[in-house]
């Protein structure tokens, strides 16, 4: 723009630019084009470039307007935001100065609103616009990360998401501050949920604890008491869950339940266990963390998605990390060399039994064993088995001949069993010590009864309950009828020793279906596993068969079941059979195991569980069975009854009475007053409850069809603990449950004759213990299945429509349908006492 095109002074020749060269000029365009509002000077006579100089200026101040409101209105909503705040905090500062609060608790209220205010989000989430799925994501996102770390929601988020993000949905937030009685745990109070801190920290005896949970067995128990008092040393936050709310998570997840029922069951028991060992009245809360860990690891669950190579059946091996030494010699130390101390045992001891000394056969092999490679895992192997085999059938003869200290045996058995090692044995690798206890206190008990060592078999019993000598003398009479033979105490031993593995969930569900039973499972394990139980290598094959006969004979025949009146006297024919196809000698081994197993079913170091008490029982019961050959089935077992009606000074007289002694058994009657309890409740029966009941009860499964109910024992304790239920409403249960399981046999084996079948209760017996309501649990059965795992073995399944009943609470409707039910029961009772009344409940049947 020139003076000569438009008679106009540009700024160019203002600023004597037009003589520069080009990119200068450029420059100074760029400079002139950004300097608006104050642009460089015009020419008074250009009227183009003041116009645009003008329109420049203008549209600056209305884009910085602009701009300028916008931060006004975003400054306004800050404003309002903060003085909302600032108005309840100047609220509560009112409130305490009106109230004449101290300034040093106001000081400490104000601390805690402040917190409280700058964790609170400045604006609330309108959960209407979202989805049901969008809000979850969002919680799982918010506290998905605190949960997580706990074992039991960690396994639940991998294996469950949808729960977790119920559970997430579930939890309840607290914040807990510094302050005088506000406390995050307080030591002795019972609570109903567990606790587990998320934000800041916790003390507790000047610990600082952060990210850790308490009382998670609350979420499996109606209550539970702290250890400690735990207070926030500035702020804190947690989150707490109710079993309730836990529950109503799980509904729409039966194997989630199954998982989680699975997991509070074994995580009550080990606490339940600590606490006995170590005799405080609760545990701390590391060890309770520690238990959980536990509880996760031996979860069937968790072992499906993170399975354990180290004990995976194929390559399970007890030698693979660590050398012979350190299952031979637990006394020694670790410079001895296993093989000397071994070869020096078996010497020893062949000396003392032949007066002469030892050669060549146990200290040749020990010799060459010492000679081989230690890193050889095969030589270790065999060596480890000849030299476990030659101490342990030492120590059998000794203990036939009696030529053995008791302590001396004990030492000898851990040396010789590998599986028992504490550190290293089959046990201690799946994690079964609590197993591994039971199964050593079966063989030091069996040993002290093959020694006639009174004393060191009632160890653990206390003064009160310890056994009497009588009744130690009629062991001693068993055990000599047994006819114990070295090569039988030695495969007795064995059994003993690994009886409990076929319990162990890791091992059973690596093993096909049919050999899920306990018994099957161990037969399985011998014939096809032994590196899993190498004692069984050291073992002759008439010895590996005796064990295996032996195996067959408990899965048939359960001891227990007799004693508690849990199985039949077609159970008795079965054993019957059995030993008529085996032989006596797989009998008499058969009970030699059997004390030895009742001996230590309850642990210690000899035999806690047969103490006076439960000696007496067990000495009528094997007693009964000696005549197993030379006696019918019903009359060794209604003689067993008969004998336990005896010493418990019971009536005996008329079928009813019968009937009655055997629901005593069930419910573990111990004395008088108990029977007289039971039969209170009976009596309040119908008759024609009562009468079905006796020939529920009196049913051999031999000439009349018997269903032989498993776990009915633990139905009859559950109910007598659940003050909900009771053993009268059981009973009443009972009569529906017998009768569905008449009508389902008739549907099931349309005119076949079975005469006696299991049924599987064991889910009722768990249904039992937590039902909360009566009219639930007596009307259970119509909402229950019947499985049908053959035409002989039944399953009762009380499906989901009970469990997601088991809360409910008591109701004006549940309370009057439950007393309508009551009353027509009286009433059907009084017309049938009116028209027959000289009738007996067990009017028509015999014992």
């Amino acid at each position: 723009m020139s003076l000569d095109s438009f008679d106009q002074t540009s700024w160019l020749e203002l600023g004597n630019i037009t003589e520069l060269d080009g990119p200068t000029q450029y420059l100074h365009a760029m400079q002139w084009i950004l300097m608006p509002p104050s642009p460089p000077p015009v020419s008074n006579n250009n009227v183009a470039e003041r116009l645009y100089c003008i329109f420049i200026v203008g549209s600056t101040v209305v884009i910085i307007g602009s701009a300028l409101s916008k931060i006004t209105g975003t400054l306004a909503e800050l404003r309002t935001i903060n003085s909302e705040g600032s108005k309840r905090r100047r609220e509560v500062r009112q409130y305490l100065h009106a109230q004449h609060v101290s300034m040093e608790l106001t000081s400490r209220i104000m601390r805690f609103v402040d917190y409280k205010l700058g964790r609170q989000s400045s604006v609330a989430l309108d959960a209407s616009l979202l989805s049901p799925s969008l809000v979850i994501e969002l919680q799982v996102s918010q506290r998905g990360a605190q949960l997580a770390p706990h074992p039991l929601f960690g396994i639940i988020r991998e294996a469950f998401p949808e729960v977790f993000a119920a559970i997430c949905g579930a939890v309840e937030k607290h914040v807990f501050g510094k302050t005088l009685g506000h406390f995050w745990l307080t030591a002795g109070v019972s609570v109903a949920s567990p606790t587990l801190s998320t934000d800041g920290t916790c003390l507790d005896w000047n610990v600082i604890l952060a990210g850790e949970w308490f009382a998670e067995a609350a979420l499996f128990a109606e209550a539970v008491t702290h250890d400690s008092t735990l207070r926030a040393e500035t702020f804190g936050e947690a989150f707490s869950l109710k079993g309730a709310a836990l529950v109503r998570t799980l509904m729409n997840s039966p194997a989630c339940t199954a998982m989680v029922c699975e997991y509070g069951k074994d995580l009550l028991a080990k606490l339940s266990h600590a606490k006995r060992t170590s005799g405080e009245t609760n545990c701390t809360y590391k060890v309770a963390e520690g238990i959980s860990r536990q509880c996760l690891k031996q979860n069937s669950f968790y072992q499906a998605f993170h399975p354990d190579p180290k004990t995976a059946l194929d390559d399970f091996d007890l030698f693979k990390e660590h050398t012979a030494s350190e299952y031979q010699k637990e006394e020694s130390t670790k410079e001895e060399s296993v093989f000397g101390n071994v070869k020096n045992e078996v010497a020893r001891r062949m000396l003392r039994r032949t007066g002469k000394q030892a050669v060549e056969p146990a200290a040749v092999l020990v010799e060459e064993a010492a000679t081989e490679p230690q890193n050889d895992r095969n030589c270790i192997k065999r060596s480890s088995s000849i030299l476990n085999g030659k101490i342990l059938s030492e120590l059998a003869g000794q203990l036939v001949s009696k030529q053995v200290s008791m302590e001396e045996a004990v030492s000898s058995l851990r040396a010789c069993i590998p599986e028992l090692s504490p550190q290293n044995g089959t046990y201690a690798q799946f994690e079964q010590n609590a197993e591994r206890e039971k199964s050593e206190s079966c063989c030091v008990s069996l040993m002290a009864l093959l020694l006639g060592s009174y004393k060191d078999y009632t160890q653990p019993q206390g003064e009160k309950v310890r056994l009497q000598e009588a009744q130690w003398q009629e062991l001693q009479e068993l055990v000599a009828w047994t006819q114990p033979s070295e090569s039988a105490v030695r495969a007795a031993l064995v059994l003993l020793a690994i009886r409990s593995l076929g319990k162990c969930k890791r091992i059973v569900q690596q093993l096909p279906h049919q050999a899920h039973r306990p018994e099957e499972a161990l037969i399985y394990l011998i014939r096809n596993y032994a590196n899993v139980v190498p004692s069984v290598t050291s073992m002759g094959d008439d010895e590996v068969e005796l064990m295996a006969d032996a195996l067959e004979v408990h899965k048939d025949f359960n001891l227990a079941q007799m004693l508690q009146g849990e199985n039949v006297p077609a159970s008795v024919q079965q054993l019957k059979e059995l030993v008529q196809k085996l032989g006596i000698k797989i009998f008499r081994f058969y009970i030699l195991f059997l004390l030895g197993f009742m001996s230590g079913l309850a642990g210690g170091n000899g035999s806690r569980f047969m103490n006076s008490r439960n000696a007496a029982s067990v000495i009528v019961g094997i007693r009964t069975l000696r005549h197993v050959l030379d006696s019918s089935p019903q009359a060794i077992y209604w003689s067993f009854i008969e004998l336990r009606a005896r010493q418990l000074m019971l009536p005996r007289n008329t079928p009813e009475d019968f009937a009655l002694v055997r629901l005593g058994c069930l419910a573990r009657v111990q004395d008088l007053a108990g029977y007289q309890s039971l039969k209170s409740n009976w009596m309040l029966l119908g008759l024609r409850e009562r009468q079905l009941l006796v020939r529920h009860f009196l049913a051999d499964g031999i000439e009349t069809p018997a269903f032989l109910c498993e776990f009915l024992p633990d139905c009859v304790g559950k109910a007598k603990d659940n003050r909900n239920v009771g053993l009268h409403l059981l009973l009443e249960v009972m009569v529906h449950l017998i009768e569905h399981l008449h009508q389902a046999s008739v549907k099931l084996h349309q005119g076949q004759e079975v005469k006696m079948i299991s049924v599987d209760l064991s889910d009722f017996a768990e249904f039992i213990s937590v039902v909360q309501n009566r009219f639930i649990f007596s009307t259970c059965i119509s909402r229950s299945k019947l499985s049908v795992e053959d035409s002989r073995r039944w399953y009762l399944q009380m499906t989901s429509n009970n469990w997601s009943r088991t809360h409910e609470k008591d109701t004006d409707t549940t309370t009057l349908a439950y007393g309508v039910k009551e009353m027509l029961q009286r009433q059907k009772f009084l017309q049938e006492v009116i028209t027959s009344p000289g009738a007996s409940p067990g009017e028509g049947h015999a014992a």
